[in-house]
């Protein structure tokens, strides 16, 4: 449809404004595709840095269930220093 309706209107015009018409259709053709694919490449980028993010998320996740389910056993507490020091016969 629009190519018909271009080449009927296209006597309407003379060359120089039809090649007028047609230079900056495909200047702003080449714009539009040149921005698409700027878009594109910046979605991609998003995309695999969220995918990061989440990937680390899980990890600082994991990490902190870990910790928390780890008993620090060795850890010389108040009431184990003193025990220590009775039994070693230290006042």
């Amino acid at each position: 449809m629009k190519e018909k309706l271009l080449k009927a209107l296209r006597t309407e015009v003379d060359q120089r404004t039809a090649d007028y018409i047609d230079e900056s259709t495909q200047a702003i053709t080449d714009e539009l595709r040149a921005r698409v694919s700027e878009t594109e490449r910046r979605i991609t980028a998003l995309e695999n840095a969220n995918t990061r993010l989440d990937d680390l998320e899980a990890r600082i996740q994991a990490l902190e269930s870990n910790a928390e389910a780890v008993d620090d056993k060795y850890a010389l507490t108040r009431r184990k220093l003193i025990r220590l020091m009775e039994t070693m016969g230290i006042k």
